[in-house]
């Protein structure tokens, strides 16, 4: 193509073909913002993803929770043997409206009204009890529709009696709001439910005067279990260490770090110390990710910034600075802690302190003409 004719607007320009040939780990690369991917010369706008954040919602067990509480098919329980361990595996159909009830007995008897309820109505029952409701509101409304009483005559022969205590009257309503008493299986095959289950919803609900029992996370809130000596023991051991603030880096991060101490500045080293530490003292050793998670809560990081050190160590590191010089300067930290110490002093109207850096012993002019007299000394 000549250099006068324009360009073809479905021609890929030059960019474009070498952003197609970057693999995907390149890709990840070049969305660090602030900076240029080498390759293709241009700004990186998208920051990089470091870390994996955790999506509930697409987790199995839970995605399978949902689908059993809207009625829907999932992956149940089975257990092979009588001893032997369940395990997941069992497909459980979804939830449907069962047949109604045609039993002789129920139209004869005056107590039952099964055959009052049209297919229509019990569509609309079904529909509304799996689509507009929650699990805790299913198991309230369910042992609201069941009446229990105690057992008027107990038809057991044996020695113990009936192991029976309790009896369940179930009850359908109609559009109108009326209720209407059905016999169980009526009840049953309405709400596509199981025998077991209902009886344990009724129990609860007659138990909690209605209401739905509260779940484990809530009757156990604000609870807090005592902590084990071994992790108290390895906090104590975490304070012990000699820590300092990053100095570069304050504005960005809170975290303390190790003064170099150990044979590197890793995480490896530091748990080697506490693995001997336990050792001495008769202590248990928790595992590497207990450590670490213990370590991470207490805002501890192992590894200094690299931008943090200031141009005397880097000298000393490469071989460029005396011993003499270099341990002048590391006694140049202690001021920082005198800091400290000196803020708290502030803090208790012991001493007054101020930001010398603050202050300005110059006047501060925005005239054009001072700024560029300053540039003349």
């Amino acid at each position: 193509m000549n250099d006068d004719e324009p360009p073809d607007d479905n021609e890929p320009e030059e960019h474009d073909i070498v952003e197609n040939d970057l693999s995907s780990g390149d890709r990840l690369v070049s969305g660090n913002s602030g900076k240029t991917n080498p390759r293709t010369e241009e700004p990186r706008n998208q920051p990089i993803q470091r870390k994996r954040k955790a999506e509930p919602l697409s987790w199995f067990d839970n995605k399978n929770k949902a689908l059993r509480e809207s009625g829907k098919p999932y992956v149940g329980w089975i257990k092979p043997a009588k001893d032997a361990t369940s395990r997941r595996g069992c497909p459980c159909p979804e939830r449907c409206i069962g047949p109604p009830c045609i039993s002789p007995a129920c139209e004869a008897t005056q107590k039952c009204f099964c055959s009052s309820f049209s297919a229509d109505q019990r569509e609309r029952l079904f529909q509304k009890f799996w689509s507009d409701t929650t699990w805790d509101q299913r198991k309230v409304y369910i042992s609201s529709l069941i009446r229990t009483s105690s057992v008027k005559r107990s038809r057991s022969n044996s020695d113990e009696g009936s192991r029976r205590n309790v009896s369940l009257q179930y009850f359908l309503k109609k559009d109108d709001g009326s209720s209407y008493a059905v016999c169980k299986k009526m009840f049953l095959s309405t709400f596509g439910l199981k025998e077991k289950q209902v009886y344990n919803w009724a129990m609860e609900g007659s138990v909690n005067s209605g209401m739905a029992r509260p779940s484990y996370k809530e009757v156990n809130k604000g609870r807090t279990r005592p902590e084990r000596p071994d992790f108290v023991w390895l906090k104590e051991f975490l304070d012990s260490l000699a820590k300092l603030p990053s100095h570069y880096c304050r504005k960005s991060t809170a975290k303390v770090y190790l003064e170099p101490v150990f044979s590197s500045d890793t995480m490896a080293a530091v748990y080697r110390v506490y693995v001997g530490a336990c050792t001495d003292n008769d202590r248990m050793v928790l595992s590497r990710h207990t450590f670490s998670k213990v370590a991470k809560a207490m805002n501890i990081g192992f590894q200094w910034p690299k931008k943090d050190k200031c141009d005397l160590c880097c000298s000393y590191q490469s071989g460029n600075l005396s011993k003499e010089e270099y341990d002048a300067h590391e006694a140049d930290k202690e001021a920082r802690k005198q800091k400290a110490e000196d803020k708290k002093r502030s803090e208790a109207n012991e001493i007054t302190t101020m930001d010398l850096m603050a202050v300005k012993v110059a006047p501060f002019l925005n005239a054009s003409s001072l700024y560029f007299k300053t540039k003349l000394f």
